[in-house]
Order: C-alpha cells, then structure tokens, then sequence
C-alpha cells in the first residue's frame, strides 16, 4: 500500500521491473507490487524495514511518488525476517 494521503499508482509496461520469467502476465500492473516482486528478488533473505526501503528505491528510480507503507492492528518487529 501506500501513504494514507496518496493514491497507489499503476504501471503501463511492468517489463520495465526487469522481473524474473514467469512472475507475472506482463503488461500493465500495480507499482507497489511490481515494487515489492522486484525487491524480493533482488534480496530473498530480507526483513520487513529492509523490504520497505528497498522498494521506496525502487519506486523513487522509476520516478513514482508512492511511498510504501505498513500498518496493521497488532506491532510488527521490523527487524524480523520478512516472509511470504
């Protein structure tokens, strides 16, 4: 997701990701999750605050404003190992 004040962008050619084979149908697709694909596969072995400011670089590369963001209702260490 996104800051609260912000509207998640979309994107016309995920190609421009560089992502893995058979990641994605290709075409266009949500920046935030490309975002994410992308650093995940950058880094597998990565903890939740290190995947965040992994895909703020790589949303900022592409020149979208989009912030990432996490929230929920219980705390979250961001320091633990990030896992799918």
């Amino acid at each position: 997701g996104c800051d609260d004040n912000q509207t998640s962008a979309d994107v016309g050619n995920v190609g421009t990701f560089n992502l893995p084979p058979g990641t994605g149908p290709g075409g266009a697709g949500g920046a935030c999750t490309n975002a994410l694909v992308s650093a995940c596969n950058a880094r597998p072995q990565t903890t939740f605050i290190q995947l965040l400011e992994d895909m703020r670089i790589v949303l900022q590369q592409k020149k979208f404003t989009q912030v990432p963001q996490l929230s929920g209702s219980h705390p979250v260490d961001l320091g633990r190992p990030f896992t799918l």
